[in-house]
């Protein structure tokens, strides 16, 4: 009788056990929902370009997303997965379509952002790159419309700011948009390799 008893105790200390891991689980899916849907809030998740001053969503890049964070389903990591595999490639063709001029932008964008610990205007690019004004508004322009993960405020005495977006800035591929551009450029075919 003494034996099962004490069977019976680890039989009721492992269920238990099972229990609060499913709960925690429930749990960390629940704060990983909170997460996905605060990002979709802060990005508005326009269906078309920005309007205002309210900078650029990249419906592009995140569209994906939009289906996991109003499912009322439960997030699977099969899921979680597969939506950042899009993410991904969704990124890195954002990167590929971009021009030399606009990825060099863009890159000043966001390292003179974590240099400066504040929003970049026109000045602080022209004095960082070795561009002409006229390029550089160019540049910014196609960056724009090409929906990059850029915010466009205007600031007193029609000064201009730029600064990326929150959650782009969060995912921290900084490194890594720099890595995948040069094995991008490496792998490209020029001209000057046919001739």
């Amino acid at each position: 009788m003494v034996q099962r008893d004490f069977d019976e105790e680890k039989l009721k200390i492992a269920f238990s056990n099972v229990k609060n891991d499913i709960l925690n689980l429930k749990i960390e899916i629940e704060h990983i929902k909170t997460i996905l849907l605060k990002i979709k809030d802060e990005m508005g998740f326009k269906k078309t370009g920005s309007t205002g001053n309210k900078g650029v969503v990249i419906s592009s890049l995140y569209h994906r997303y939009d289906n996991v964070m109003t499912s009322t389903q439960e997030i699977s990591s099969k899921k979680v997965n597969e939506d950042l595999q899009i993410l991904d490639n969704n990124i890195k063709k954002f990167v590929k379509s971009l021009s030399d001029r606009e990825f060099v932008i863009f890159m000043a964008i966001y390292q003179l952002e974590d240099e400066l610990k504040r929003s970049i205007t026109y000045k602080d690019l022209l004095d960082k790159l070795d561009l002409s004004s006229f390029s550089l508004r160019n540049g910014m322009s196609e960056l724009l419309r090409k929906n990059s993960p850029i915010i466009k405020e205007r600031l007193h005495n029609s000064i201009v700011s730029f600064s990326i977006k929150k959650d782009f800035r969060a995912l921290r591929i900084g490194d890594k948009i720099l890595d995948f551009r040069k094995s991008f450029e490496s792998n490209q075919t020029k001209l000057s390799d046919i001739f």
